[in-house]
């Protein structure tokens, strides 16, 4: 593998960013050392900043971290290694892949501010680089497929994208093109050491069965699987793009936020103009997977589908999302889709802090509808008092009826926010958001 064809595919995946730099991710084993030598020949040195993540997981893993760090040492490029604990929760490969990712992203912020706090360097930007090849993208689409993937988990990994939940911070893979033959060739005619892990042979992992298992069987029926694998990838992600577009532009005009999107006005359309269930749940899906932190399931899709085109207004079904750390669920009501954490929790919160429903407020706009008022007042404090304390108020019936007039879901009605002065005597000062009991109306102040 020539280092131009290398110098080259960098160059196409960077040509967008100004002043890039790279943060490696250095395992130690052939793939990342591979990355780093071909990187360290390409960019200035000053430019690269690789990291090791430690697993703690093999008894060797104090070994692999001295490796990268002598490693780095020996090329005059910047090192930091950084510990991780894996969670319990879901299988080993997923608890690893999560708490990498988790720690690349703090590290490429820290050092993404740091160049920032640097006037010679303030246009900077970090990228993170990772060593996926030809043979691990062939891998995913296996393992994908056997799950019953669509076109999405299909188009594999992109070359140019996003650290999995953080999408401010470019994630480069340069070495999709390449294949695991490539990379071993080229290491043993540069001379490059590099370190074994013993867990890839370990067949308890569904990827080192598809590696060892698989892989070799595919190959011996098409020889450059691999590469055919990557092409496939690259049409499903050009597939996925249209889908996405159209998707935009059937959002375009919906009321939603992260936590609800009103399919109203297109389920109130003729037939002949409405929709069809599949251009339907491409709109639903590409809206989740904008905003919640896990894609919906086929089911889960299937079923909002279902839900959105029954008639009974009385209905209020639900899909329960998760039961810890937070209870978490989808409801639909009257054609309006709601993502849920917690929804029945009372709360109060400081007006610049996060919420467990995942605002920040910055400002408060008292209204009744969007355009119905004229001005904004930032407030000292946005608070979610309990229903009782709404039960009590002399103007309890018509506050009802107001609810009932916004088509408010019962199920909003006992965190609906409510307005107060801190500093005052008694809450009874509190004003129920968007609602006068004199005029009932929004509050114009």
């Amino acid at each position: 593998m020539p280092l131009e064809a290398f110098k080259q595919r960098l160059n196409a995946l960077t040509q967008d960013v100004e002043n890039p730099h790279y943060l490696v991710a250095l395992s130690g084993g052939l793939d990342s050392v591979v990355l780093l030598h071909l990187l360290a020949q390409t960019v200035p040195s000053e430019r690269i900043h690789a990291v090791h993540i430690n697993h703690q997981l093999q008894a060797a893993a104090g070994d692999w971290q001295r490796f990268c760090q002598q490693l780095c040492r020996t090329r005059s490029l910047s090192f930091e290694s950084q510990p991780v604990t894996l969670a319990d929760e879901g299988g080993p490969e997923a608890a690893a892949r999560t708490a990498r990712y988790r720690a690349l992203t703090q590290l490429a912020q820290s050092w993404q501010q740091q160049l920032t706090d640097q006037a010679a360097s303030a246009n900077a930007r970090v990228c993170v680089l990772t060593a996926h090849h030809a043979d691990d993208q062939a891998e995913t689409m296996i393992q994908r497929l056997g799950r019953g993937a669509g076109v999405s988990g299909l188009s594999g990994m992109p070359s140019v994208g996003s650290v999995p939940g953080a999408a401010q911070i470019t994630l480069l893979r340069p070495l999709l093109d390449f294949s695991r033959t490539a990379l071993q060739a080229y290491a043993q005619s540069e001379g490059l050491r590099w370190v074994e892990d013993p867990s890839n042979a370990c067949p308890q992992y569904q990827r080192n069965r598809v590696r060892h298992e698989v892989m070799p069987v595919l190959k011996s029926i098409w020889p450059a699987f691999e590469q055919k694998a990557s092409q496939t990838a690259q049409w499903m992600q050009e597939a996925n793009a249209l889908l996405n577009t159209l998707a935009e532009q059937d959002l375009t005009g919906l009321n939603h936020t992260p936590f609800h999107l009103d399919l109203r006005p297109l389920l109130a359309v003729s037939d002949e103009k409405a929709p069809d269930r599949v251009r339907l749940k491409n709109l639903i899906r590409y809206w989740a997977r904008r905003f919640w932190p896990e894609p919906p399931s086929a089911k889960l899709l299937e079923w909002c589908l279902n839900q959105l085109q029954n008639a009974d207004v009385q209905a209020h079904p639900q899909w329960l999302l998760s039961q810890t750390p937070d209870k978490t669920m989808v409801r639909i009501d009257q054609g309006r889709l709601y993502y849920l954490q917690n929804p029945d929790e009372v709360y109060e919160v400081a007006l610049t802090e996060f919420s467990p429903h995942g605002h920040q407020f910055e400002a408060v706009c008292l209204l009744d509808a969007l355009d119905a008022f004229e001005t904004t007042r930032p407030t000292a404090k946005i608070a979610a008092l309990p229903a009782d304390w709404l039960a009590q108020r002399p103007d309890r019936k018509k506050i009802k009826q107001w609810f009932r007039d916004q088509r408010i879901p019962w199920w909003q009605r006992r965190v609906w926010p409510v307005l107060y002065e801190p500093d005052k005597q008694s809450i009874q000062q509190g004003v129920l958001l968007g609602y006068d009991p004199q005029k009932q109306a929004g509050i114009k102040r």
